[in-house]
């Protein structure tokens, strides 16, 4: 099959005017910028040209075999073999020949190689979708996220109770009376400065935390399929995807308008944006993918036929019922 790919193209190329170098390149094909050709004709494997039938007249006992399944760009000559298996795709259909592969590419995720702060492991093993539900479950319901939050519960109730006991000590010194309203305030304080646990303490079955990890997770890559061209080359999902996460928190406006809508969940369930390194991705590419994605939405609305309302639709999905009864209930956090 190889060998008929060859002299259908070395075929073409005797018909073309100029062919180009491409070595160094400096040319990248693409469907939407070059003028791609599908070359479909039947190759004489015994004599080694192309014909316009299924059988040769030259060569009668010769098999003759289509070959459908190449693609040149007009332009430079550059071809390009769709496998729909191995091809570079972008949201499931490949670059050039613009079909269906069947089994995309996993994209990379966590932070760029040349960062040397990474320490997640195996980043192609997981789809977008799948290293989605594993970051959303991370930053939720993993028992990393557990112990996190009680060891900050336990730094929270002693530094409260050290600062109560100074408060009683100095008003033993100066016999005045204990006032107990302001001991009272000091651990309201230190307990309004905790995320919310209230989600651990409802989802307690494990379908309702896959539910809503794949309701996020859902918005997470229709979110990135739209904007993937929009965001720079060496962007990574998992911080993309931690960073929308993060954006939900508060919402993000674009001309005048939400376009990436608050959440009340996320808003009192998030962690605090400093424990993203717990997720395994670093407060740098952290803050590279959250600046990368707020300009890609500047983008995408900024482009002649886009709107903030295309944005907008990737988050209308229906939520789970265990989703629905969290945000009707006011949790504290939520305005950290």
């Amino acid at each position: 099959m190889a060998s008929a790919r060859a002299v259908l193209l070395h075929a073409w190329r005797q018909r073309q005017p100029v062919q180009f170098d491409t070595n160094g390149g400096w040319h990248k094909c693409s469907r939407e910028k070059c003028n791609i050709v599908q070359l479909k004709e039947y190759v004489c494997v015994q004599g080694r040209h192309v014909v316009s039938t299924p059988r040769c007249s030259e060569h009668g006992d010769s098999n003759c075999v289509l070959v459908n399944d190449l693609y040149v760009c007009k332009q430079v000559g550059v071809f390009h073999v769709c496998d729909q298996r191995t091809c570079q795709t972008i949201s499931g259909r490949c670059i050039i020949s613009g079909l269906s592969c069947l089994e995309q590419v996993a994209v990379q995720c966590g932070v760029p190689v040349s960062n040397k702060r990474s320490r997640r492991r195996n980043n192609n093993v997981h789809t977008c979708r799948q290293a989605a539900n594993i970051l959303v479950y991370e930053l939720l319901f993993s028992n990393k996220r557990i112990l996190n939050e009680y060891n900050k519960t336990a730094a929270a109730l002693d530094i409260a109770r050290r600062k109560a006991q100074r408060i009683i000590k100095q008003h033993m010194a100066d016999q005045n009376q204990v006032p107990y309203q302001q001991l009272v305030d000091v651990f309201t304080a230190a307990r309004l400065r905790l995320r919310s646990i209230e989600h651990f303490i409802k989802c307690k079955n494990m379908t309702d935390k896959q539910e809503i990890c794949e309701y996020y997770s859902c918005i997470g890559t229709r979110i990135w399929d739209l904007l993937l061209n929009f965001l720079p080359t060496r962007s990574m999902f998992e911080p993309v995807m931690a960073a929308l996460l993060y954006g939900m928190r508060r919402g993000v406006a674009c001309d005048g308008m939400h376009a990436i809508p608050f959440d009340k969940f996320l808003a009192s369930a998030l962690p605090d944006a400093h424990s993203i390194k717990d997720a395994d991705i670093s407060r740098r590419a952290f803050t590279q993918a959250k600046n990368s994605l707020y300009l890609a939405v500047q983008a995408f609305v900024g482009k002649k036929g886009n709107s903030v309302e295309q944005i907008q639709a990737q988050f209308e999905l229906p939520k789970p019922g265990c989703l629905q009864t969290l945000t009707q209930t006011r949790v504290h956090g939520a305005n950290e």
